[in-house]
Parts: structure tokens; C-alpha cells; sequence
């Protein structure tokens, strides 16, 4: 699964999804109303003549307009992903009535049963008893996705003794059981004649989620029962479980359809399950719908008939699935158009369902989704599992995708869509990225299952490389989109400096919050130590090892240490790992603790030799943060030399133990000839040097720098800028090794440069400094303005991907002849309002914005008239964020104020993106904070109904103090935010968000202490005047 949400920080530049250029933020522009009134009656019940002894109510029993059981679930949250986003017990209905039907193994008994709800301390990290398992699942289910959003359904579960238990216990959430209906009898292969025991009494456990069935007597190990469960739901209207959604058509037909999200813990809304990822069975699903109506599942459809007395409904009865984790069972009824795609053999049909006008802009599936099939059974030599492959795009905006087995769910339209008139292969490359992901699901992730959602980067982490690989082998985008998984290193690194990073591999989750294990460090921390052990190990070892796990434990569940012992197996097997060595002691220092290392090389005085040192890389240096500080790592180091410069031999020359703190490294050149450690930035870990090697490194680049592997330029670039940030090296040696980058021709180390000059840009803005800053800037983009060959000229529609880069960067700066060029774009356009490509589309947020800075009221009222005029979401992000450019302090001031009434407040994170955008903007700072001080009441209910709508309670709060303390730089700052923490000592959320925004104040004041000085000396020896301060 992707969870777009899940891979963004609060109003940071979101994590490139590898070969992505950028993800857009997760969208809400398709509302979803209120429950639907109650169009008729529904129809009699069609589960009164059910299979075999099991006896069920004839009289359905159905609440008033379907009246909600548990209200705070029904609340539209397109953020979440689970439905447990606080505390507060998920309830279920127990019906107990006076019904007939029997209640355990006896037909004919009418006895009352006895049922209990208990709460009990949330125990977050409940599994369900270990004594039985599931083993045949056979689900009915009616949806009235056109009627009162209700859900009548049953579920017969075929179950397996392990180990003898009186009680059966599973997953069910919000639902209506009718318990004087469930039944308990012998299933196929149970002893013969062996009597059923009687149910005592039910316990509905509403912290846990478990409804336990208490029995009078024992099943014995070996048995085999079959429990059936009647029960009734509701389609939910957030992402969960069997879920409704309503859209309209381009011809402005209101139409609903029925959709699925069971990942990670959604499945038991849906229906009664033993809802464990390794928990695998096999399912049979009935689906009752409307004949105007197609219901698709996993699998292929097997039988349809008619309902016996309910015109105009029908049953569809699909094949059984292979084993396979609940949260991958699939249903979609809807009434959306498909289109076929030839897949690379001929007995595998390839169905993509979508809104008409969506699919006229899928070309490029017909070469994306039969190639990267291709690929998968090519590199595991296993074939697709399935007999069929369904895609469907739900019409909505949600920044999800699913993949579902043999029906991959796409949840935004966005995200599908490429028209190579209009996109560029930015855009190609983002929506096969996607599809290669999902697709690559199919092996790991559903053949294979992590066995707990600790081990879910086994799933995520893995189909993340694949498609990379999958992405690298077919010729579908050009290297600038390859290049980007390198981008997403620097980016993630950031992430992971941070006191808040995560450990991938943590057993203590709360399984309720998924945004804590689908995260960045699942997905693409995962995915890059993979790519550094398949160059530890060789790439042909690598593979035989994975392809070995897959083999071996297809249709099953497996952990860490099963993947760690297949490629131990096959690198031992190849030399390329010592017999005494093993995967499993490498990897676990990587999953099992948060961060990274920063190796330190020291050359001898000769040179020759070195001592590498391993420390735990953070970006804040404050010591009261360093608790595991002195962590350690295995850590492959490779390295060469200006003697015999070899970029290409990634192979592991020493190992740095996780036994130990350092180690020695030998063979080196002499001292007047530089090395240059982690090739190609194979490895996961920064590099620092000593400050005669660091010298050679600036002369090199300085000199002929493509002696040196583009790679490790962006590596050294990044390295040396972080390590100034944290006082690790003297901006002295920093900005003298990045001087060598006006003569670069190459995107990504601009791209990671300017990245990290954003920081130094937004510590100077306020300061004297300032001008002397943005002039060095100048100096070093004037050669790559000079380049692109932009100079006045206003033909710029076939702009390429990084000459638009160029001209960001160069108006960001303000580039007088780039401003120019922005300001005459924009004047086109102003001129002819109906001509929008007047500004290319990789320009618009950088025309916008700098006209807008440079210009008046006039184009300020421009922008903010076409921002409601306009019906493209990106579009109108770009307005909104440029609207806040503006340098005139009462135009901004009554931004913020508009952000909170009008439009914009109704839209995806806008108020929250104006707010950030106004405190990011050099006049801004004080603007935001007197802003947010003095409206505080009305942007804490706003912030209050914004939680409660997208994410968890009090999110919005934290996001809001940060977002105004993020450029805050001085002592007096620091002042104001204690005072402001301190008069809401009432509410705990500010209080924590305060001290959060304390210890980023904290960071710039430290930063600008320990840095200002030295960088204003610096740029005056260089010519670049400073003010005073």
C-alpha cells in the first residue's frame, strides 16, 4: 500500500517516492455527504435460506435511517487509515432477542445467552490466542449502497484446533451480531461423531476489538468446527473495511459505488475475522447487488443468479482465493467503465475500471502493467499467482493505493493519469512508479506476508525496491527520473536525523496507528538498505536469496529473520559473505534502532592508513537528546583514490563492526592524494573527513570534479553542508567545497544543493547578511542561467525538466533577469486569462510567485481571482502558495484572515498552507506569529474541526505553533514562545507543540551563534558586502 500522508512530514518537501518527482499533498476536492436518505425499504432478507444446518432470523432487523452506532467513526476522514484515531472504545451492537434459530451445535434452542461488554486498559499490542486458526473463510454480503448504506451479511468460518481451548475468540468491530443465530457445528475432517460443545455466554471486549464465544466444554487439539456469524453493518464514509462513496459523472449523474480498505487492522469492520496478517485461509465470496451494478473481487466471477423475490438483484458468487491474509479480501460494486489491456501472455485478462475520462488518459498502462509483470515473474521465476488482474481507480483524491490481490485499488485519480500532450515524464514517471509498486504487491506482500505489522517493511520496503529495479530495467522514463531515488537518500536522511525517527522494526506498535509503521523508514529506509546489501552481498547473491524466500515461503507469512537466513544461505554459497558472518547479525542494527551513522575518517600522517569512526548521526547536537548517541552499526565501507580512481567496485573492502566503535583501514594512498569513502553512496551512512582531505576533495572539484562519480559529488555536497548544520565541519570548509557547483551540469547535485542552502537562506533572510548571501547565490547560478539560454526570452512552453529547475532556483533568488522573465509571463497571461499555458506547467509556481513579489496589488487580485476560477488542484495549490509572496504587509495580513473565511479553509490543508507559506516569506515571520497570538481562539476551533475531519485530535495545534517557530532565529523569540506556552498551561497539546517549537528555536539560535560570524567572514573575503547586524 501507499499511504501518501504517511510519507510527508508537517509542511516539508514530501519523500519523492524513488523514481517520483514529487508527491502531491493528499487531496479532498470530492466531498462526501451525509448519509444518503432512505430511498426504499430494503428488500427482504436474502440470507433467511442459508447452506447447511446453520439457522438464521427470517426477520431482518434494520435501524431507523440506519441509525449510527458509534458516530465518531462515521466521520469523513480521507487521512485516516485506521478507525481507532483515538481511545475511545470501537462498539458493536449484540443482538439477543427473542429470535429463532440455535445457538450452538443443537437445532431448535431458543435459550437466552448471556452477553457482556467489557473494557478493559487498551492493550495495544493484543494477539488473538494462539490456539486456533482459520483456515476456509465463506462470506455473504449485501450492500445497499443505493439505499440506506446498510450491510446485511454472514460469515462461515472453517477453523482448525491447534491447541484445546472452551472458547473462540476473533475480530469484530462495529457491526450488529445477532448471536442467538451464530452456530457452531462439525466442519469436513472433524472426528466423527465428536460432539459440539453448547455456548455459555459471549464477551464483546471493546478496547481489543475481540468478541469471544464461551463454550461449555473443550475442543481438543486436531478438531475441526465450522462457526458461523450473521451480523449486520454499516458502509462506512471513511476509509475502512467495506466502505461507501458517492461521485459525479461528467455528465453531472450522481452515482455511489461500494469499495474496499482492509490494511492493516480494517478488515474485522467488514466482517467477524480473525483479523492477523498471518492468520491466512482461503475465501469463497458471495455479493449480493443491483443488476445496474458490477461487483468485483479477487477473484473471477463463477456463478451469478437471481434473489428468489428481490427484482432487480442478484447473487454473484466468485472462485475461492489461495491462502491469503484478511486484509487483502477485495469487493467493489460500482458502475464505472473498463477498458482490456493485453497482458505479456494470453490466458491473463487485464481489466482497468474507471471514469470514462480518466480511462482516455491511461495509454501508457497498456506498456506499464504488462512490462512490470514481466519483469516480477522474470526476476522471482514465479508467475502471477492469479488468474486475473483487475485495476480499479476509486473517483476520489485520497493519495492511496492498495494492492489488493488480483484487485489493485487506486483511491486518487491523480495518481493514474498521464496525457503526453499535457504531462511531461515527470508525470510518466510518478504514475508507473505506482503501478510497479502495486503490482509488485503481488508477489511480496500477498504471496508472501509479513507475519506482523512490525515486519511490514518485508511488504513495503521490498515492492519498493522492486519497483525501482522494475523501474531501471523497462525503458519507460529517461535517467532524470531515474535519478530521483537518489534524491529520495538525501531527502530521507533528513528524516531520519531527527530524534523522532522510528526503528523499522518495532515489536511495541500500536497496531490503531498505522502511521507509525507505514512510514517513510518502512518504505524507503527499507528499500535502501536493500540496495546497499545487494552490494554487499552482489547482486546475483542477493537475488538467489530472494528468490529462495520467495519460494519457499509462498502462500505463507514470514519475519525478518527468514529473509536474513535466505541470504545468508545464498551469499555463503556464492563467497560473497565469510562463513562466520551472517545477514541477520548485519541487518538488525539497521532495523532494530532508529537513524544512521556518520563514519569519520582520520588519514594517518602519512596518509596511508586511517581510522574510520562510527557515531550516531543527528542533526541536532543537543546533548540532552543523545541518549543512544554512541549506537553502532555494521557498516560496509568502500572506498578509492585519486591514485586509482575506481568508482565502480562497490564491494565491501572493511568491515566497521557493530561490536565496535572504530577500526582501522590500510592500503591508502599517500597523504597528498584523496580518498573518497562509500562509493557511489551504496551505504546507508554520511561521511566526514579530515580537514587535509577535505582539501583535496574542494581542489579536485574544483579542478576536473568529474574525476569524481556524480553520486558521491551529491554525497559529498549533502554530507558537508549537513555536518556545517551541526557543527560537525566550519561552514569555512563547506561553502568552499560547494564553490565548485557553478561549474556542475548535472541536475541532482543542484537540486540537493539548493536544498540545503534553503536552511541557510531562511537562518539569513532577516539579517544583514542577507544581501551579501543572496549575491553569492547569484554568482554561483549565473553560469547555469547562462546555460539554459533563457536570457529574455518569453518562448519557454517546451522548457525542459532541468532547465525549469534552473529558472526556480534563479528566481528564488531573485535573479534580476529571471525575475524578468517571471514578471513578462505573467503579464502574458494576465492579458489573456482563458490561455493558461501562457506559463508552462513547471513553472507555475515560480512565474506566480515572483511576480506576485515583484509586482503590485493588481497581480496579486489576478491570482487570487483565478484560484477560485480555476478547477485544477495543482493549479490552484501553486495560487495558493504564491499568493502569499507577496512583500506588502497589509495584502498578507489580510491573507492569513481570508484564509480562515473563505474557500480556501474548505480545501486540503489550505488555511494550514497559507499560514506556513506567509511564515516562510522573509517579511512574514512576525506576521505569522502576531497572527497566530492574536487569533488564536479562532485558528484553535478551525485547527479543532480539522482534526477531527483528516487526522488525530490536537495534529492541526502542533502543526500551527511549529510552522510559526520554524524561522524564528533569535533569543527574543524564544521568549515570546515560552510566554506564549505558559498562558495555555490549560491545554497539554500546546503545551507539547510549545516545547516542540522551542527545541526548533532553540536549534537556530544555536545555529546562528555558532555560525553567523563565520559565514558573513566568509562571503566578505569573497567580495559579497554585508550590513551590519
Amino acid at each position: 500500500m501507499l499511504r501518501w500522508s504517511a510519507l510527508e512530514g508537517s509542511y516539508q518537501t514530501l519523500l519523492r517516492l524513488a523514481s517520483v518527482v514529487a508527491l502531491l499533498t493528499t487531496g479532498n476536492t470530492l466531498s462526501v455527504s451525509s448519509f444518503p436518505s432512505l430511498s426504499s425499504s430494503p428488500p427482504t432478507s436474502v440470507f433467511s435460506s442459508s447452506q447447511g444446518n446453520s439457522l438464521r432470523s427470517t426477520t431482518p432487523v434494520w435501524l431507523p435511517e440506519h441509525v449510527l452506532v458509534y458516530p465518531a467513526m462515521y466521520k469523513y476522514k480521507p487521512v485516516m487509515y485506521s478507525h481507532r484515531d483515538d481511545l475511545t472504545a470501537a462498539g458493536n451492537t449484540v443482538s439477543t432477542g427473542d429470535k429463532d434459530g440455535g445457538g450452538g451445535g443443537e437445532e431448535g434452542g431458543k435459550e437466552e445467552i448471556d452477553v457482556k461488554n467489557t473494557t478493559q486498559p487498551l492493550n495495544k499490542n493484543f494477539r488473538l490466542p494462539a490456539s486456533l486458526r482459520p483456515t476456509h473463510y465463506i462470506v455473504r454480503v449485501q450492500p445497499y449502497i443505493n439505499g440506506n448504506y446498510s450491510v446485511r451479511g454472514s460469515v462461515q468460518i472453517d477453523i482448525e484446533v491447534l491447541q484445546s481451548t472452551s472458547n473462540i475468540t476473533l475480530h469484530v468491530s462495529t457491526m450488529d451480531i445477532h448471536v442467538q443465530d451464530i452456530q457452531l457445528e462439525a466442519a469436513e475432517g472433524d472426528e466423527e461423531g465428536a460432539s459440539i460443545p453448547r455456548f455459555t455466554h459471549f464477551v464483546d471486549n471493546l478496547d481489543v476489538e475481540v468478541f469471544t464465544a464461551h463454550l461449555d466444554g473443550e475442543l481438543e487439539a486436531g478438531r475441526r468446527v465450522r462457526y458461523t456469524v450473521p451480523y449486520e453493518g454499516t458502509l462506512e464514509h471513511y476509509m475502512g473495511g467495506f466502505y461507501g462513496l458517492h461521485y459525479t459523472d461528467v455528465d453531472g449523474t450522481e452515482r455511489y459505488m461500494v469499495s474496499t480498505l482492509n490494511q492493516p487492522v480494517n478488515a474485522r469492520i467488514a466482517f467477524p475475522c480473525f483479523d492477523e496478517p498471518q492468520l491466512k485461509a482461503t475465501f469463497e465470496l458471495h455479493v449480493a447487488r443491483q443488476v445496474n451494478m458490477t461487483a468485483v473481487s479477487n477473484m473471477p466471477l463463477l456463478t451469478t443468479t437471481p434473489i428468489e423475490d428481490q427484482e432487480g438483484w442478484v447473487w454473484d458468487s466468485f472462485q475461492t482465493t489461495p491462502p491469503m491474509s484478511t486484509y487483502l479480501l477485495m469487493l467493489v460494486v460500482m458502475s464505472l467503465p473498463h477498458i482490456n489491456i493485453t497482458a505479456h501472455r494470453q490466458d491473463l485478462p487485464i481489466r482497468i475500471w474507471a471514469r470514462q475520462e480518466v480511462l482516455d488518459r491511461m495509454s501508457f498502462m497498456h506498456q506499464v502493467v504488462p512490462g512490470v509483470l514481466d519483469f516480477m515473474e522474470t526476476y522471482t521465476n514465479i508467475s502471477y499467482s492469479l488468474s486475473k488482474l483487475d485495476i480499479i481507480v476509486v473517483p476520489s483524491q485520497e493519495g492511496i493505493a492498495f494492492e489488493g490481490w488480483g484487485a489493485i485499488l487506486m483511491y486518487d485519480e491523480r495518481f493514474i493519469q498521464h496525457d503526453p500532450l499535457e504531462n511531461d515524464e515527470v508525470n510518466l514517471g510518478k504514475v508507473a512508479w505506482v503501478q510497479a509498486h502495486e503490482l509488485a504487491h503481488q508477489w511480496f506482500g500477498n504471496l508472501v506476508t509479513p507475519r506482523w505489522w512490525g515486519d511490514v517493511w518485508l511488504s513495503e520496503g521490498i515492492t519498493t525496491y522492486m519497483s525501482n529495479l522494475a523501474m531501471q530495467k523497462m525503458a519507460i522514463v529517461s535517467q532524470s527520473v531515474a535519478a530521483e531515488a537518489s534524491f529520495t537518500l538525501h531527502e530521507l536522511f533528513h528524516e531520519d536525523s531527527q530524534i523522532t525517527a522510528v526503528p523499522v522494526f518495532n515489536q511495541q506498535l500500536d497496531v490503531f496507528k498505522p502511521d507509525t509503521y507505514f512510514n517513510v523508514f518502512s518504505y524507503f529506509k527499507c528499500s535502501l538498505l536493500l540496495h546497499m546489501m545487494a552490494h554487499v552481498l552482489s547482486h546475483h547473491a542477493f537475488r538467489k536469496g530472494m528468490v529462495s524466500f520467495l519460494h519457499e515461503h509462498q502462500y505463507g507469512s514470514v519475519g525478518q529473520d527468514d529473509l536474513s537466513r535466505h541470504l545468508t544461505k545464498a551469499a555463503h554459497e556464492t563467497h560473497t559473505l565469510p562463513q562466520d558472518l551472517t545477514v541477520k547479525t548485519i541487518l538488525d542494527t539497521w532495523t532494530h534502532q532508529a537513524g544512521y551513522p556518520l563514519v569519520t575518517v582520520t588519514r594517518s600522517p602519512a596518509g596511508t592508513s586511517a581510522t574510520a569512526f562510527q557515531e550516531k548521526y543527528l542533526w541536532s547536537q543537543n546533548s540532552s537528546l543523545l541518549s543512544d548517541h554512541y549506537s553502532t552499526w555494521w557498516v560496509p565501507l568502500t572506498h578509492t583514490s585519486q591514485a586509482s580512481p575506481d568508482f565502480n567496485d562497490t564491494l565491501v573492502k572493511v568491515w566497521l563492526k557493530g561490536t565496535e566503535t572504530q577500526t582501522s583501514v590500510h592500503n591508502l594512498p599517500t597523504r597528498d592524494h584523496w580518498v573518497v569513502f562509500n562509493l557511489q553512496q551504496t551505504g546507508y551512512y554520511r561521511v566526514n573527513y579530515d580537514d587535509n582531505n577535505w582539501n583535496l576533495l574542494i581542489q579536485q572539484l574544483l579542478t576536473d570534479h568529474q574525476l569524481i562519480h556524480v553520486n558521491n559529488r551529491v554525497q559529498m555536497i549533502d554530507d558537508i553542508l549537513n555536518l556545517a548544520s551541526s557543527g560537525k565541519v566550519s561552514y569555512n570548509t563547506a561553502l568552499s567545497l560547494v564553490e565548485y557547483i557553478k561549474k556542475e551540469n548535472e541536475t541532482l547535485p543542484w537540486r540537493v544543493f539548493q536544498r540545503n542552502m534553503e536552511h541557510m537562506k531562511k537562518m539569513l533572510q532577516s539579517t544583514p547578511a542577507y544581501e551579501g548571501f543572496k549575491k553569492y547565490m547569484w554568482s554561483l547560478l549565473v553560469p547555469l542561467w547562462n546555460l539554459v539560454g533563457l536570457e529574455n526570452k518569453l518562448e519557454v512552453q517546451t522548457i525542459q525538466q532541468e532547465h525549469s529547475e534552473a529558472v526556480k532556483w534563479a528566481c528564488h533568488h531573485n535573479l534580476p533577469s529571471c525575475v524578468y522573465l517571471a514578471a513578462s509571463l505573467y503579464a502574458q497571461w494576465m492579458l489573456t486569462p482563458e490561455n493558461i499555458k501562457v506559463v508552462p506547467r513547471d513553472l507555475w509556481g515560480t512565474v506566480y510567485c515572483t511576480a506576485i513579489a515583484h509586482g503590485g496589488e493588481a497581480e496579486w487580485d489576478f491570482a487570487w481571482q483565478q484560484y477560485f476560477l480555476s478547477n485544477d488542484i495543482h493549479h490552484k495549490e501553486q495560487l495558493l502558495a504564491a499568493l502569499s509572496c507577496s512583500r506588502d504587509t497589509w495584502e498578507e495580513n489580510g491573507y492569513l484572515d481570508l484564509a480562515l473565511t473563505s474557500e480556501i479553509k474548505q480545501r486540503t490543508q489550505g488555511a494550514f498552507q497559507v499560514f506556513y507559506s506567509v511564515a516562510s516569506n522573509p517579511g512574514g515571520k512576525p506576521l505569522a506569529w502576531n497572527f497566530l497570538t492574536s487569533r488564536w481562539s479562532a485558528l484553535a476551533n478551525f485547527s479543532f474541526i480539522y482534526s477531527v475531519r483528516y487526522s488525530d485530535s490536537g495534529a492541526a495545534v502542533e502543526q500551527l505553533v511549529v510552522a510559526a517557530a520554524e524561522t524564528l532565529t533569535s533569543q527574543q523569540d524564544m521568549d515570546k514562545l515560552r510566554v506564549f506556552r505558559d498562558n495555555h498551561r490549560d491545554n497539554p497539546r500546546v503545551v507539547a507543540a510549545s516545547e516542540v517549537a522551542l527545541d526548533i528555536v532553540a536549534r537556530n539560535v544555536a545555529w546562528m551563534e555558532r555560525n553567523y560570524d563565520v559565514i558573513c567572514e566568509w562571503l566578505q573575503a569573497r567580495g559579497f558586502n554585508i550590513g551590519l547586524r
